[in-house]
């Protein structure tokens, strides 16, 4: 079953995480990630990144049926400062 993305609500991470810009950009690990993408991956078991919401719902059934056969269910969907888009899954 094809989730339906469009329809959910797409948060930015300064709202998300309720940081600045230069704070989820600062470096925050030896392994070059940023604050923000540590803490994307720190609120999920799995965070799946898209250049745009055009690639997200381009992927979408094939995504959607990867999300469903791992039984994950779809926890958030985040803009990133950087523009990207992070889906967080538990």
């Amino acid at each position: 079953m094809k989730i339906d993305f469009k329809s959910m609500e797409v948060k930015k991470s300064t709202e998300y995480f309720k940081l600045t810009d230069d704070e989820l950009l600062e470096n925050w690990n030896e392994y070059g990630y940023t604050r923000e993408e540590c803490k994307l991956f720190d609120d999920g078991l799995n965070v799946t990144f898209f250049d745009d919401m055009e690639e997200l719902e381009t992927e979408a059934e094939q995504f959607s049926n990867w999300i469903e056969s791992q039984r994950y269910e779809v926890k958030a969907i985040v803009k990133t400062v950087n523009g990207r888009i992070a889906v967080v899954l538990i």
